[in-house]
């Protein structure tokens, strides 16, 4: 009996710990390139829209503008790779 708890215990340790060097965090950051805004003074915005015509439907039932969001950094473009092509022979 002393064993399995043993065991159990060991088992629990091991599954719950995490090297503070493996354990990866990832912000939650998600940053849209179009914000609603309520007034000029940029109370109340909302920045969670993908294009402007989404934010300019949302705006119409609510009054106020969108405009761009200037915390918005498109995601870098993915690396096009090309096989190169044998020559004729």
């Amino acid at each position: 009996m002393r064993s399995i708890v043993l065991a159990v215990t060991v088992v629990a340790v091991s599954v719950i710990h995490v090297p503070h060097s493996q354990a990866q965090v990832q912000p939650l950051e998600v940053i849209y390139p179009y914000c609603w805004n309520k007034s000029l003074a940029n109370q109340n915005n909302n920045c969670g829209f993908t294009s402007l015509a989404q934010c300019e439907r949302y705006r119409g039932s609510l009054g106020g503008y969108c405009s761009d969001n200037p915390l918005y950094r498109p995601p870098a473009a993915a690396a096009v790779v090309r096989k190169k092509k044998k020559a004729a022979q």
